[in-house]
Order: C-alpha cells, then sequence, then structure tokens
C-alpha cells in the first residue's frame, strides 16, 4: 500500500509540473525595425533640387495594439531611452535614384497584432557651414528650410507634430520584420504669405 501511495504521489506531482510548466511558458518576441524616406514624387512636384535641406527631428516613436497598448521604438533593443533622430528628408540618394532611407529604430514585440505607429516630428534647424580663412563657422538657423537652392522660412502648424499611420502586423515569435514609412513631403508642407507651414504627414510604403 505504501508503494502505492508513494507512485500515486510521485504520479500528481509530474502531472502538476507538466501542466505549471505549459501554463508559465512565456513566447519569445518577434523583432520589427522601423525606416523612413520621402516619397519619390514629390521630388519634381516641389522642385527638390541637390543641396535642398528640410532637418526634421524625430522621437517618441509608438507602435500601438488596438486596445492601447503600444511599445516605444528605440535605436536599438539593447537601449532603454529615447533619442532624437535628425534627418534631412530632402537628401536625395544619387545610387538608388531616389529619397534617401533612414533607420529610425526598433524593438522587441509580443506575438500579438499591432496596427498603428504613432511618431513625433518637429523642425530642427538648417546647419550652414562657412569658412574664413583657417576657422570653420557653424550657423544654425531656426524655423529655415532650404527649396530649389533658397532659405526659406518654415512654421511647424500648431498641435501637428504627432503623425501617425495605419498597417497590419500580426507578430510571430523569432521573426524579422521591416517598417518603412512615407513622409509626405507634399501633404505635409503648405504655403503662408510668410513661406510655408508644415503639418506632417506619414503613410506606410510597405512592410516586410
Amino acid at each position: 500500500m505504501k508503494i502505492r501511495a508513494v507512485l500515486s504521489i510521485m504520479v500528481v506531482s509530474a502531472i502538476m509540473v507538466i501542466h505549471c510548466t505549459r501554463r508559465f511558458t512565456t513566447p519569445e518576441p518577434g523583432y520589427l525595425r522601423v525606416w523612413i524616406e520621402g516619397e519619390t514624387t514629390d521630388r519634381d512636384v516641389l522642385g527638390i533640387q541637390p543641396g535642398d535641406c528640410l532637418n526634421l527631428k524625430i522621437n517618441n516613436i509608438r507602435v500601438f495594439r488596438e486596445d492601447g497598448y503600444h511599445k516605444p521604438i528605440y535605436w536599438s533593443t539593447d537601449v532603454f531611452h529615447d533619442t532624437d533622430r535628425v534627418v534631412n528628408i530632402f537628401a536625395w540618394d544619387t545610387t538608388e535614384d531616389k529619397f534617401k532611407t533612414y533607420f529610425l529604430g526598433e524593438t522587441d514585440l509580443p506575438p500579438q497584432r499591432f496596427d498603428t505607429i504613432k511618431v513625433t516630428i518637429n523642425l530642427s534647424p538648417y546647419v550652414e557651414t562657412t569658412y574664413v580663412d583657417t576657422d570653420t563657422v557653424v550657423n544654425y538657423h531656426y524655423n529655415v528650410f532650404k527649396l530649389g537652392g533658397h532659405l526659406l522660412n518654415i512654421e511647424l502648424e500648431w498641435g501637428t507634430s504627432v503623425a501617425k499611420a495605419s498597417f497590419d502586423l500580426q507578430v510571430e515569435e523569432h521573426k524579422y520584420y521591416d517598417l518603412y514609412l512615407y513622409f509626405d513631403i507634399d501633404s505635409s508642407l503648405s504655403r503662408t504669405a510668410e513661406g510655408y507651414e508644415i503639418a506632417p504627414v506619414i503613410k506606410v510604403k510597405s512592410l516586410e
């Protein structure tokens, strides 16, 4: 009887261990990398030339589930604080014959569905470097950008610094995904009496 009792206890214990192990197994994450570039057709529409510059400061990037849960996008999965990414959205990649693509960061995500990305976009100064004899002089021009070879005034439309776009991603364990965003230059810029105003608009180019 004692042997049977001991065997019964051992069997029950083994079943409980298996049950608990299955119950508390944590799923492994997938990984999302985010990129941004200008939309190629905007080059001709706006008359953007080589050397033109619209510097944007990008931060506070977040991806959302439908229920509002979100994960921040930092520079890498080893970084646990946000940083400003300054990009010249007018920069042209002569090799690829399109606007330059900028890496914005990456994060790990639980194997769930995510459908929205929000990005905070502000203006960054136009930087002009001149040389006087052997000295290098760096000038920062705030609320200024270069379009068609000309320096023009630009202001951020109040309350529009957060841009968002929709996508559909069902994350799977261990998989890597690349989300490519377009900064819609033409839709973001509008003319004013004093120059230009910007209300950032982003679109999803592709999810790979």
